[in-house]
């Protein structure tokens, strides 16, 4: 009777393809329960656990290790980083079928932490300074979605539904997909220009926590489906 898009730019795409009528989509954003962020992350604490730095940026990255998310890129890109700010840390949250090949290409950065797949993510996120995504491509992507809503500056590819809350300059940095050179760039910018990296991190939550917040999403479906009732249950 309906169809539920997850980002105006998949709902477009639905529409180019002639799937259904503009009337038969809505777009609803994947909400995110902000009840599971703590309010108190001891950076101390959480760096010791992951044998990390305190005093050193920590530009985290979470995504599955496979070819939409181009963790391959994302390491050429913290090659470019570490050139020009060794002191930054990369961590990568995740695991997926390039486990093996971003083990052997990150073998020589002894900057970059692989952590392989966690169940506490919201407790990492906090501890990062920058937060970054390499995706070729995206609904708009839930890591990225939880990084802004707890105030990261983030430094992400311009790929599908990430544009319509990343928006360059104001909400965060972006760059072309398969640039793992431009990405570096607009990391770099961020480690570099703290006060840009704060006033970013600050809009982006302004921006995201009342779009993508769980009890929201469920209204919106609810008034949708009570919408769709008098005219699909037969009387």
């Amino acid at each position: 009777d309906h169809i539920i898009t997850v980002s105006d730019n998949n709902r477009q795409e639905m529409l180019d393809l002639r799937i259904a009528p503009a009337c038969k989509m809505t777009t609803i954003y994947s909400g995110v329960d902000l009840g599971q962020f703590p309010a108190n992350v001891s950076r101390a604490a959480v760096c010791e656990r992951l044998q990390l730095d305190p005093r050193r940026p920590i530009v985290g990255v979470v995504a599955r290790l496979s070819p939409q998310k181009a963790p391959l890129d994302m390491l050429r890109a913290a090659r470019i980083v570490a050139g020009r700010c060794p002191q930054a840390q990369f961590v990568f949250v995740g695991d997926g079928p390039l486990r093996e090949d971003v083990e052997a290409a990150a073998r020589d950065l002894p900057n970059v932490h692989l952590l392989g797949a966690r169940d506490d993510v919201a407790q990492l996120l906090p501890v990062f300074d920058i937060f970054a995504l390499s995706s070729r491509w995206e609904g708009i992507g839930r890591a990225l979605t939880e990084a802004m809503i707890v105030g990261l500056p983030v430094a992400v590819t311009a790929v599908d539904g990430v544009p319509e809350i990343v928006h360059h300059e104001q909400t965060g940095l972006l760059s072309p997909p398969a640039r793992p050179d431009l990405l570096a760039a607009n990391i770099t910018r961020l480690l570099q220009e703290p006060e840009l990296a704060q006033r970013l991190g600050r809009n982006a939550r302004a921006y995201v926590r009342p779009r993508f917040d769980s009890r929201i999403m469920v209204q919106q479906i609810d008034a949708l489906y009570q919408s769709l009732l008098p005219t699909s249950v037969p009387h």
